[in-house]
């Protein structure tokens, strides 16, 4: 299934692109609870099964269930630029795409939940004109993941659960750019690895919880086949995702939920992207490029009232940072900038049904590129992109 289709719609000679909604290319977009409070709490307010995903710690706050759920994000962006001293060009696109997630749990007694989940947490597709002015740099970059995870939960006693969940991902990318010759070159492959999250979640009080969580990094072996014109031949390429750690809190005060959450990716593992092919007759470095990712940060803040036993409204507010080090290292293939995201939410409960709504905006900080391809030049862009992001789910306890 693929996660991140999109439609493109623009002008011609113009960048078309879809970013990935979290810093980098990480997605964190399989939770409408979770997004209508920016993120915040993520896997210990308890009020979806999502928990599988971020703190599998946190499936013991709900029992026997089920979730399904999209968002459909929305991009805007102006883009302007120049390469090799070519006329400034400008324009505008719009691109659309849908990202769905599932989740599921039971109670296998009081104190143990098993679950599964099916979800995406990296991925992005940008993609050029073929007649856009650094086709060299890049034309179609695409990467999709997809989880699947297997998630259990103990509650050691009434105020610490531990969990863990075994993750098989699924990657897949394709990378095209043209040539000196006018020819289109493409790469692609994909790749099956595992990887693993663990969880822990202290409850204090019945109203104060804390989470701590780590998702490991997962190292794709990327094989698949490489075309330029009528030239065929194999490729292979290292794609590590980073490991990331989330810290939790919430506080019900009232009528109110308060929560926070603070999350760290490990995007230094980024490094370099080295692509092979044995498309001349060897297995050959073809393209070598210096990512040279920093880690970063997410600080997200959010509440919940409670208005009464069905109604809930939230809020959200979080700072997410880029891996991007500086405009030397921002490419064509991922022009991504810092941003800045606030987010409403809704729910509403009927018997054993849960419906819930969230709708977030993204300001993205005005990103500058100034990368170089030797052989290709240095590509001056400037981009200024926004998001919007709209969100339903549906859950039914058992």
């Amino acid at each position: 299934m693929n996660m991140i289709k999109a439609s493109f719609l623009a002008l011609s000679g113009v960048l078309v692109s879809s970013t990935a909604m979290a810093g980098g290319f990480q997605l964190s977009e399989y939770s409408t609870t979770n997004l209508g409070r920016a993120f915040s709490g993520a896997g210990i307010v308890g009020d979806d099964y999502s928990a599988i995903a971020f703190n599998p710690a946190g499936m013991v706050l709900k029992d026997t269930g089920v979730q399904l759920g999209a968002n459909v994000m929305r991009m805007s962006s102006t883009a302007e630029g120049n390469l090799l001293g070519r006329t400034r060009e400008k324009g505008k696109l719009e691109t659309v795409a849908v990202v769905p997630h599932f989740f599921g749990q039971i109670a296998a007694n009081e104190n143990v939940r098993l679950g599964i989940g099916v979800f995406s947490p990296y991925g992005f597709k940008l993609e050029y004109n073929d007649d856009w002015f650094a086709a060299a740099h890049a034309l179609l970059s695409d990467v999709e993941t997809m989880d699947f995870a297997l998630s259990a939960a103990l509650k050691l006693n009434d105020k610490v659960s531990v969990g863990g969940s075994v993750i098989l991902e699924y990657a897949k990318a394709q990378l095209t750019n043209q040539t000196a010759l006018g020819l289109i070159s493409s790469v692609k492959g994909d790749s099956y690895e595992v990887g693993y999250q663990a969880g822990i979640m202290y409850r204090p009080f019945e109203d104060t919880r804390f989470g701590l969580s780590y998702r490991s990094r997962t190292s794709h072996d990327i094989r698949g086949d490489h075309t330029m014109g009528p030239l065929k031949g194999k490729d292979h390429a290292d794609l590590t995702l980073p490991a990331f750690a989330i810290a939790s809190a919430y506080q019900k005060i009232g009528d109110f939920g308060i929560s926070g959450s603070v999350k760290w990716t490990e995007w230094k593992s980024f490094d370099m992207l080295n692509i092979y092919s044995d498309i001349m007759g060897t297995d050959t470095l073809i393209s070598q490029t210096a990512e040279k990712w920093r880690n970063t940060w997410t600080f997200s803040i959010g509440t919940d009232y409670y208005i009464n036993d069905k109604w809930t409204v939230r809020a959200g507010v979080a700072y997410d940072q880029t891996g991007i080090r500086d405009s030397e290292h921002r490419t064509a293939r991922i022009p991504d900038s810092d941003r800045i995201i606030t987010s409403v939410g809704l729910g509403y409960k009927y018997n054993n049904w849960k419906f819930d709504l969230g709708y977030a905006h993204m300001f993205m900080k005005r990103a500058e590129s100034n990368h170089t391809i030797k052989g290709s030049g240095t590509l001056q862009a400037v981009y200024k992109p926004y998001i919007d992001i709209f969100a339903a789910s549906v859950q039914y306890d058992f």
